[in-house]
């Protein structure tokens, strides 16, 4: 699946919101609760409207939980919108280039998430019945919750089969980067990187990105990407150190160092030809939710996203 992604089901006492859904791999879920079955496209045909909860008889349908949700949580609803827009993106566009998620790879997201969910019973309820678990605690029957999250993973991972596909097709530069605060501790980083210094040790010591876990590894840039040192890294040749180059990504100002360590040349091939590569590429490497934004990025441009008939 996506990193950081998990499947739509939250244990009783978990805090805070449900963890971001990247868009299903990748973008992506919803965090929906177990206790609501997800209804397919065809279920959401006009004049479904399933009923949601019931108190003393009087009912809750679907279509009224989105108005007050809009109204008392605007950013999430906002955030639901736009991903419920991307999944519309990944379905048209696995429709049009005969993208499909194997059977097995559905099969075994399932049973990875039933048994992590497993896991997560026996350590915070010891000694529970997984089986009552789901009626007493998520209120839903194990094959409600199960067909749910099948869906949840197929689409997940669909996602994730487009977004690495793509990226097979588009040519990219693999880059290391160092990220610092401000410019002098930057040209101060510079010129350690031109006495000698190892860039990737350097990263993991003096860089303030997520990416110095991984040595000032990102994911490979294409010519399309939002990344600041995309023109000079395509530019650059292979082995080369640049920067320092402007970052205002975030609304902060940062200056950010680049080492290229690969061109990727793009090769245009059918999916059927590319899948065991890309299935193989994403055990090793999940993808990452910024890999996922730009490929929406790209993607809107053939399928333009409007927003309609929000209240203010």
């Amino acid at each position: 699946m996506l990193a950081g992604d998990r499947p739509p089901a939250r244990l009783p006492g978990d805090r805070g919101a449900p963890p971001p859904t990247p868009p299903r791999e990748p973008g992506a879920a919803t965090g929906t609760p177990a206790s609501i079955d997800v209804p397919s496209r065809a279920e959401r045909a006009p004049g479904h409207d399933p009923v949601v909860v019931r108190v003393a008889g009087d009912e809750i349908h679907a279509s009224e939980v989105f108005g007050p949700l809009l109204f008392h949580f605007r950013d999430v609803a906002m955030e639901l919108l736009l991903k419920l827009a991307g999944d519309a993106v990944v379905r048209a566009e696995a429709e049009r280039l005969d993208v499909r998620v194997p059977p097995e790879e559905i099969d075994a997201g399932v049973a990875s998430a039933i048994d992590e969910l497993r896991r997560r019973v026996d350590a915070e309820f010891p000694g529970a019945d997984f089986e009552r678990f789901f009626a007493e605690q998520l209120r839903t029957t194990r094959p409600e919750y199960e067909r749910s999250l099948r869906r949840f993973v197929e689409e997940s991972r669909l996602a994730a089969l487009l977004v690495r596909y793509d990226e097979l097709r588009s040519d990219r530069v693999a880059i290391r980067e160092i990220v610092a605060r401000d410019r002098p501790h930057a040209d101060e980083l510079l010129e350690k990187l031109r006495d000698g210094a190892e860039f990737s040790a350097l990263a993991r010591a003096e860089s303030v990105a997520a990416s110095r876990a991984d040595g000032g590894r990102i994911p490979p840039l294409d010519r399309e990407s939002a990344h600041p040192a995309r023109d000079a890294a395509f530019a650059a040749a292979v082995g080369t150190v640049g920067g320092p180059v402007e970052d205002r990504r975030g609304g902060d100002t940062a200056w950010l160092l680049f080492r290229v360590i690969e061109r990727i040349p793009g090769r245009d091939v059918p999916f059927r030809v590319a899948q065991k590569e890309v299935l193989d590429g994403l055990r090793d490497r999940p993808i990452a939710r910024v890999e996922y934004e730009a490929y929406l990025r790209k993607a809107a441009r053939r399928y333009p996203i409007e927003l309609l008939g929000l209240p203010r």
